[in-house]
């Protein structure tokens, strides 16, 4: 489960969260009525920040959720920034979903799938987290909560596909 935290805190992120969704809102609009070709995504896939996201409605396996991106001509998403993670979480709704991340080349050593450094991105781990529990998780989740954790490869999660626009 979520750790609960103090009313206020809830209370802000909500509001924070409200804002961001006008302001995402606002800024679509605002390039649709314009006809920007970079908001133009394929059915089924969301829009955010000049990119494409789809979120399986099926589990698979970490390394069959990346074939099932490639085959989209995508990759598992990468999370850039605060704003992208809150994005991600507020269609994060049926459980932890795979993302672009892992240690399974070697152990403690985390990349993202298209390359960009792990060491100077943005970090969202659940406390406690990367845990590699039994060693055996070397692969990311997005959790429900929308804090990141690792789990086994092999386990059947939900996934994000990211794209460009």
């Amino acid at each position: 489960m979520c750790e609960s935290k103090p009313f206020s805190i809830s209370v802000t992120q909500v509001i924070g969260e409200m804002k961001m969704s006008e302001t995402d809102l606002k800024m679509e609009l605002a390039q649709l009525k314009n006809n920007d070709p970079q908001v133009q995504c394929p059915d089924q896939w969301r829009w955010f920040q000049q990119n494409c996201y789809y979120f399986s409605s099926v589990t698979k396996d970490y390394t069959d959720a990346q074939r099932s991106c490639t085959s989209m001509h995508a990759n598992l998403v990468v999370i850039n920034s605060a704003e992208e993670k809150a994005f991600l979480q507020r269609w994060n709704q049926k459980g932890g979903h795979w993302i672009g991340l892992s240690d399974s080349i070697c152990e403690g050593d985390w990349r993202w799938v298209d390359g960009t450094d792990y060491a100077s991105s943005v970090k969202f781990w659940r406390q406690g987290e990367p845990n590699d529990d039994n060693n055996n998780e070397d692969c990311a989740e997005l959790h429900v909560c929308g804090e990141w954790n690792d789990l086994p490869c092999t386990v059947k999660q939900y996934w994000i596909c990211e794209k460009s626009a």
